[in-house]
C-alpha cells in the first residue's frame, strides 16, 4: 500500500501535493498525456484514495480503519454522507476513539480493523455504556453525539 501511494505522489504530484499531470521525473508510470489541462482534478481523487486507509462507507455501513498500516494517528472532520461527521484517533496500531456527530437517527454498522469485535458506546462521558459487537447495527441520534471506545480484541485473535 504504501509503494502504490508512493508511486503516486511521484508521478502525480510535486513539492507539497501540488498536482501535475507531466511526469517530469520520468516515472514511467503514467502514459505522457494530459499537457495544459488544469491538473487539480486529481486533488478529489487523490484525497477520496488517501480517505480510504482510514474510513470506507457504503451508505450506512462504515469501516473503521480498514486496512491502514499507519500506527497512530488522528483524522477529524470525517463526512460520512447521511450519518454526520467522524473523528477518530489511533495507537499503537489499535483504535483509541472514535466520536460520531450524528445528523441521522437511523442506524448503522460499524466494522472494525483486524481482530477487534467489540467497543463500548456511550453519549456522555459520565456514563458506563454498553458494550456492542462490530457489525451489530446500532441507532443514533440526531444533534448528539456518540463516543465509541474501549474496543476490545476477540479471544480467538489474542
Amino acid at each position: 500500500m504504501r509503494k502504490d501511494f508512493s508511486s503516486f505522489y511521484q508521478v502525480a504530484f510535486s513539492h507539497l501535493l501540488v498536482p501535475r499531470l507531466f511526469d517530469d521525473q520520468y516515472q514511467g508510470i503514467v502514459p505522457i498525456e494530459g499537457e495544459g489541462e488544469d491538473p487539480f482534478f486529481l486533488l478529489p481523487s487523490a484525497a477520496s484514495w488517501i480517505r480510504s486507509f482510514f474510513f470506507l462507507q457504503k451508505e450506512r455501513h462504515l469501516t473503521i480503519l480498514p486496512n491502514s498500516s499507519f500506527e497512530s494517528g488522528r483524522m477529524t472532520g470525517i463526512v460520512a454522507a447521511q450519518i454526520g461527521e467522524i473523528d477518530m484517533e489511533w495507537s499503537n496500531s489499535s483504535l483509541r476513539r472514535v466520536l460520531l456527530h450524528c445528523n441521522s437517527s437511523d442506524p448503522i454498522t460499524i466494522a472494525l480493523p483486524k481482530g477487534f469485535d467489540s467497543f463500548r458506546m456511550r453519549s456522555r462521558l459520565n456514563e458506563r455504556g454498553e458494550r456492542k459487537e462490530a457489525g451489530e447495527p446500532f441507532p443514533l441520534q440526531k444533534g448528539k453525539k456518540i463516543l465509541l471506545d474501549r474496543f476490545q480484541k476477540s479471544k480467538r485473535h489474542s
